[in-house]
């Protein structure tokens, strides 16, 4: 053992080099790896042409690893005594001492040396963790704060409910700043620029997370699709990420797996901006017909792209498609999760050359992964065959990917893809029935669709989840069914009763109206992160 304090012991990890555990909540946990702690440090200097600043020193293969990407003046804030001491007895990592353009600061004494550049690059080191409040408190004295007390969001731009969301919070009172899609360094340069209080992003954009560790800030994402593999990371577990996810199942999956900030939040909609949708003449011309269908048929996924069906035995691929056929009779849950085991996931990898890695830094399973493989090819064939049913007895139109052209099916007809925001509201309002079909791999979440639907103040009628029943009452709000034929015959009863069609979509415009929009939904989000992280504790201006 090298050296032992109350909360931090360096010892020598099982390749020869030194590695770090501390106590952490009442546990030991290593900081770097038992095994090979070098190569578990991942740091990356967002922009080799500015100084940096350094939270936190730990072993320093950080401070190594980001000497090597730049060499421009270097800050490095430690408070840990030990930490420093290693730095000064190990033989290779010593010689950072030595470099002029390396500053330590430990203690409380910190600040900037005279022209510093104001836009520097921000690196927190996992030593962080062992004393945030410290570190909170030393950016706090580089950064200068903000005038405009007005909570500033920095909002990342999305295909879907982004834009939304913006008018929502700017009506309620924030200042939204949207942003584009940008690589990290350009995300790092842009909260350096515009110092906002948040950032909010839909569902997981790796760029704006990378940058978001440079900055303590509440840093806030709304998963709303699945699967989102990037949600099981373990580097998401940390005070300032904070995690909202549309279905319970996969927030309670995620606590017990150890991430801590994820919350429950289901979509939502924009009534007001659906239902004053207008309707011309040529709209109801293009876009009219007893049931429509908006989504993709799901033939572009892993499974399809790399010919599995092809590589596996006869006896193999049939057995598979009886568990596809199980879980098709099965429309409102998720069976797959327990029919797959350990023999057949080693038996498709044997056939296939199928290869489902796990590390230590993802939370999510080999199975896992299979089931949510199997989960697609199974919700493309249930899509398919539904709407070929469909299509054989009505007027039938659908909206998607390209591939539903390659159906062939007499009365199908492909209107190619619709634009979210001006487009599909004119869809569904001219449908008489709006076909919703969950994934078959969604455990309980409830899709835009539906939203969407019923904002528009249109007839839905769609799969079951448990969610359906917390948040709408089947029935009154929207149509359930169990299954094809099910489907079939909800299909041709309310085709030929109008009236009770009509008043199911109004009660379920009402709904959404009410209860389901986009004001609820967002301030329910920041009423959660403020409770879970006072701003007072951080410079607003990061």
């Amino acid at each position: 053992m090298f050296s032992e304090c109350e909360r931090i012991i360096i010892e020598e990890a099982k390749n020869g080099e030194f590695t770090c555990r501390v106590l952490l909540n009442g546990k030991w946990v290593y900081l770097y790896s038992k095994y090979r702690p070098r190569f578990t440090v991942k740091i990356d200097c967002p922009n080799p042409t500015r100084p940096c600043v350094m939270l936190g020193l730990g072993l320093a293969y950080e401070l190594e690893s980001l000497r090597e990407q730049t060499d421009q003046e270097i800050i490095v804030i430690e408070k840990h005594a030990v930490f420093m001491n290693f730095l000064r007895s190990h033989p290779e990592l010593s010689k950072l001492l030595d470099d002029p353009s390396i500053t330590f600061y430990t203690g409380d004494v910190i600040h900037l040396p005279e022209n510093f550049p104001q836009k520097f690059n921000l690196i927190k080191n996992r030593v962080c963790q062992l004393d945030e409040d410290y570190y909170d408190c030393a950016l706090a004295k580089l950064l200068p704060k903000r005038k405009n007390k007005r909570k500033r969001v920095l909002f990342f731009e999305h295909i879907t409910i982004a834009d939304d969301c913006i008018l929502t919070l700017r009506e309620s009172g924030f200042e939204v700043i949207k942003a584009p899609k940008l690589e990290t360094e350009k995300v790092v340069d842009l909260i350096n620029e515009l110092k906002p209080d948040y950032l909010f992003s839909i569902n997981f954009p790796t760029t704006v997370f990378e940058a978001s560790q440079h900055f303590n800030i509440p840093s806030i994402f709304w998963a709303v699709d699945t699967p989102c593999f990037r949600l099981y990371n373990k580097d998401l577990r940390q005070k300032y990420v904070f995690l909202f996810v549309y279905d319970k199942f996969l927030v309670n999956d995620l606590r017990q797996k150890g991430t801590p900030n994820v919350y429950h939040m289901p979509v939502a909609a924009n009534s007001l901006r659906l239902s004053n949708t207008v309707l011309s003449h040529e709209d109801k011309d293009k876009y009219g017909t007893d049931i429509s269908f908006v989504g993709s048929t799901g033939y572009e996924s892993e499974y399809n792209t790399s010919n599995m069906d092809q590589k596996f035995s006869p006896e193999t691929l049939k057995y598979l498609y009886q568990l596809y056929e199980d879980q098709l009779n099965r429309t409102d849950k998720f069976i797959l999760r327990d029919l797959v085991d350990e023999p057949l996931a080693e038996l498709l990898k044997q056939e296939s050359g199928l290869y489902l890695p796990v590390s230590d830094e993802i939370c999510m399973s080999r199975l896992e992964k299979l089931t949510y493989l199997l989960g697609k090819k199974c919700n493309e064939l249930e899509r398919i065959a539904f709407v070929r049913t469909l299509a054989s007895h009505y007027s039938f139109k659908v909206y998607g990917d390209e591939h539903w052209k390659t159906i062939e099916q007499k009365g199908l007809q492909y209107m190619g893809s619709a634009e979210h925001y001006h487009e599909m509201p004119k869809v569904f309002k001219s449908s008489k029935i709006n076909l919703n079909i969950i994934r078959s791999y969604v455990d309980s979440g409830l899709p835009m669709r539906i939203f969407d639907v019923l904002g528009c103040g249109a007839f839905l009628v769609s799969n079951d989840r448990d969610e359906i029943s917390e948040l709408f009452t089947p029935g009154k709000d929207l149509v359930i069914y169990r299954d094809l034929k099910d489907l079939v015959e909800i299909c041709d009863y309310y085709l030929q009763h109008d009236d009770e069609r009509q008043n199911i979509a109004s009660q379920g415009f009402e709904t959404v109206k009410s209860e389901h929009d986009f004001r609820h939904r967002l301030l329910k989000i920041f009423e959660l992160v403020d409770a879970e992280f006072s701003l007072a504790r951080l410079s607003p201006a990061k």
